[in-house]
């Protein structure tokens, strides 16, 4: 039989609508694999915790890391923004480059070179508390000292900073260890580790940890005279630790007496004046082990700009929106004996957290948003390390802390990093909260339980092709 469809005019029309009906069947079929998470009654969930990346570069953009093949990537996950400071690090943990400058005035000498150290009594080695990150480790007993002299300060004394950034190993219950300034009579500016005080201007930490960091003005610190000096503090010749009593064991991984200023160390929200009001509050001194948090990295000073920091912890959320369509099923069905309600939603997701070497998780768990009353859900089930099975064929547990509408639903609080987590939701909607879950870039999705081309047909869209159709093969029948 030949066919003729009116020329090549006709033909035209009739390939357009075949065009038309494709594209819209392929619309419907790949709205299938995602869901509008926009909508109100759309069910979803999310992760949430705290994730350590190894090794972090200031100068990366957003959240990355390097996977195990070296690369640099995207981690799938966004910082917690519910969180008030939801970036922590170790300062000494950081390589920042102008921690180990001092003194800035000669090349290839530093404060954090064990060598460059005189001592009585005391130990003093080179150490490396995370790649990269030079320090000193010091020893010291009652009565030991140790003396870092290859340097001088004869101007703008007053104006100069003591920064010193350390963690302290070991720390006597009665042990009390100065870090001295001295000029060259013998009057100083004194600082000191204390196991028996916590506080003071002058205090720089009193007990075990990682992440002290202490700076102050030198012009703001008492002057100590000494048998035969002026009483005048000027003329910087030396800095120095002394163990005046007990025994202790610190590792300084930053000092310096040449910067004017002081380091920035970030910025938090705290409560700094019993208001029951966060401020936002510079830091520029950490007097307790830990790490320190902050709102922003981007808070952080200068010097931080090029630097890396080991161990920076993040508190993140991953929802299913980073899912793969692939990952995400949704099918609509009749809703019978329910007058209320048209459409009965099944809604899978398998989720799943990234694993890699310099990944690390704490207080995990996968949450819910509850989007609908109890009463609507037929089913809500999760099923743990299904792997790659069909959603349909996985062994699901009921979830069984369903409450009302808006409350967060704790799914799993045992979650293994590159594990699956199958998420099934069964429940009951309206009409209209269909199309609002179908609804994805403009595009709606399948109208029946299985979508595709008998759903398309019965659409507007669909009604519209089926006409032309219907008057291109009238013409064709004519001849």
């Amino acid at each position: 039989m030949k066919l003729n469809i009116g020329g090549g005019r006709g033909f035209g029309l009739f390939l357009a609508a075949l065009m038309v009906l494709s594209v819209g069947v392929g619309a419907v079929s790949a709205a299938n694999s995602a869901v509008n998470y926009d909508a109100d009654a759309t069910q979803s969930q999310h992760y949430r915790g705290d994730v350590t990346i190894a090794t972090y570069q200031m100068d990366w953009s957003g959240l990355q890391y390097e996977d195990d093949s070296g690369e640099v990537v995207e981690f799938p996950g966004s910082v917690n923004e519910s969180a008030d400071n939801p970036y922590s690090y170790l300062p000494t943990r950081a390589v920042v480059s102008d921690f180990g400058a001092f003194p800035h005035a000669k090349e290839n000498v530093s404060a954090l070179e064990a060598s460059e150290w005189s001592t009585s009594g005391a130990s003093v080695t080179n150490t490396q508390p995370a790649s990269d990150v030079d320090a000193v480790e010091m020893s010291l007993a009652s009565g030991d000292s140790a003396t870092y002299s290859n340097f001088s300060i004869t101007s703008d004394e007053a104006k100069k900073t003591l920064f010193a950034a350390f963690d302290v190993n070991s720390l006597s219950s009665d042990a009390t260890v100065e870090l001295r300034v001295n000029d060259t009579d013998g009057d100083m500016k004194v600082a000191e580790i204390n196991a028996s005080r916590s506080s003071g201007e002058d205090w720089m930490a009193g007990e075990t940890g990682d992440g002290f960091v202490f700076q102050r003005q030198l012009g703001q610190m008492d002057t100590v005279t000494a048998s035969g000096s002026d009483g005048t503090f000027d003329d910087i010749e030396s800095v120095e630790v002394v163990a005046t009593s007990g025994s202790a064991d610190i590792t300084w991984t930053g000092l310096n007496l040449d910067k004017t200023g002081t380091y920035v160390l970030g910025e938090r929200l705290a409560d700094t004046d019993d208001d029951d009001e966060l401020e936002t509050e510079t830091i520029t001194e950490h007097k307790t082990p830990g790490a320190i948090s902050v709102t922003s990295l981007d808070t952080l000073g200068d010097v931080f700009g090029d630097a890396t920091l080991h161990g920076l912890t993040v508190d993140f959320v991953q929802s299913a929106e980073s899912l793969p369509s692939a990952d995400v099923n949704v099918t609509f069905s009749n809703a019978e004996s329910y007058p209320s309600f048209d459409v009965t939603v099944d809604l899978y997701y398998r989720m799943s957290l990234r694993s890699a070497y310099d990944l690390g998780y704490s207080n995990l768990d996968l949450v819910a948003e509850q989007a609908l009353p109890e009463s609507r859900y037929q089913t809500a089930e999760y099923a743990e390390g299904a792997g790659d099975v069909d959603f349909t064929d996985a062994s699901y547990a009921s979830i069984s802390s369903l409450g009302n509408a808006g409350d967060t639903v704790v799914i799993d609080s045992t979650i293994q990093p590159g594990q699956t987590s199958d998420v099934h939701w069964r429940y009951l909607v309206t009409s209209s909260e269909k199309s609002g879950i179908q609804s994805v870039g403009g595009i709606m999705g399948p109208t029946g339980g299985s979508g595709g081309i008998v759903s398309f047909l019965i659409s507007l869209p669909g009604m519209a092709v089926s006409a032309l159709l219907g008057l291109l093969g009238v013409r064709w029948a004519r001849g």
